[in-house]
């Protein structure tokens, strides 16, 4: 009766280092190799670590909160209260609400998540943030001025963790309230006719609108991405190219959508339109390794 758990108990030994945090952390990335676990590990997003993901989830955490904090303390006095951090995702928002208490930081805002009702149930929106996570493109798209003050770099946290910029970011294009309740709640005009009669009537509604009110908000970049991919899941790529078109039209800054329109074209067999969109990707956030990847896949097998 006592054999079985102890054996089992002896056949995992080697294993403990994969679960339990038991070395440092360049001894853990040999053992992962040694044990047959190749350190190009890929994760749920595809991209490639030096870790299995279950472990790279935990790195980097402390390093990101400490370096923003460097970068809102250089932030000049008089400005500084009144500047509010805002996150790309919520594990980053998550980090800032427990590990920068030790240094003060103001509580973060979020469209991800929890964070995204918590941040409308108690922020007071600011005229000036410090954003982590986010790209220039992206921010671009809501502020006048994004000034990149920093960037965060860790060899072992997750790939979509890794190479993030600390941006200053004032002067709002629009409400940020508003811009916050338009995120998960599109225009439902378009939407109706986008389901009761085609994809470009749709469009031409949206255009129609933007030419009685230039500042018209009817939906988000993700709210179009995620529609253009779900018409891409579906076969109908000419809708899902005239949605990620629709997008790079509104949001021209971001990176997204140039690699969203890129997989358009290369799920089209349009592959001098795909390599196109690819590179502007590429241009506008440096640190895009799908467009890379993909950018490598075009031109090796010359599609």
């Amino acid at each position: 009766m006592i054999v079985v758990p102890v054996a089992f108990v002896l056949l995992s030994i080697p294993f403990l280092p994969m679960v339990v945090p038991t070395l440092p952390v360049e001894q853990l990335v040999k053992f992962v190799g040694k044990m047959g676990v190749d350190a190009g590990v890929r994760t749920e997003n595809r991209r490639i670590t030096q870790l299995p993901q279950h472990i790279a989830d935990r790195f980097g955490w402390e390093e990101m909160v400490e370096q923003v904090n460097d970068v809102y303390n250089n932030i000049p006095s008089e400005e500084k209260e009144k500047v509010g951090i805002m996150t790309g995702n919520w594990g980053q928002a998550g980090a800032i609400h427990l590990l920068g208490r030790k240094y003060d930081l103001p509580e973060p805002i979020s469209l991800q998540g929890w964070y995204y009702f918590e941040t409308l149930r108690k922020h007071q929106f600011k005229d000036t943030y410090l954003s982590i996570g986010l790209s220039r493109g992206n921010l671009q798209n809501i502020f006048e001025e994004v000034v990149q003050k920093d960037i965060y770099t860790n060899s072992y946290c997750m790939p979509d963790e890794n190479n993030k910029c600390i941006c200053l970011c004032r002067k709002p294009k629009y409400d940020l309230r508003d811009y916050w309740l338009m995120d998960r709640n599109i225009d439902p005009h378009f939407v109706e006719i986008l389901q009761n009669e085609s994809v470009l009537a749709a469009i031409a509604y949206y255009h129609e609108c933007r030419k009685k009110n230039p500042s018209i908000m009817m939906f988000s970049e993700r709210q179009i991405n995620s529609l253009g991919y779900k018409y891409l899941r579906k076969g109908k790529l000419e809708d899902a190219i005239a949605l990620f078109k629709l997008n790079v039209e509104v949001y021209p800054a971001s990176s997204n959508v140039y690699d969203s329109l890129g997989e358009g074209y290369m799920e089209n067999s349009q592959y001098e339109l795909a390599i196109k969109n690819y590179k502007k990707s590429l241009e506008l956030n440096p640190n895009n390794a799908n467009a890379r990847e993909m950018l490598k896949k075009l031109e090796k097998n010359k599609l």
